[in-house]
């Protein structure tokens, strides 16, 4: 079977690839704070909640 290169068509959803900034962005939150948007209710979850929206 012939290898075929990836085509992305919802350029919005995938976003790939990436910038650098954006990957060492995210090592650096999962190394340091591993909290997930939308999980909780206490401070640092609400926190995370609220960077995650004004970051979109």
């Amino acid at each position: 079977m012939k290898k075929r290169s990836k085509v992305y068509l919802d350029q919005a959803a995938t976003s790939f690839p990436k910038p650098e900034s954006v990957y060492q962005a995210v090592d650096e939150f999962s190394r340091t704070v591993g909290i997930g948007s939308g999980r909780g209710f206490y401070r640092e979850s609400r926190e995370v909640s609220r960077i995650y929206r004004e970051t979109r």
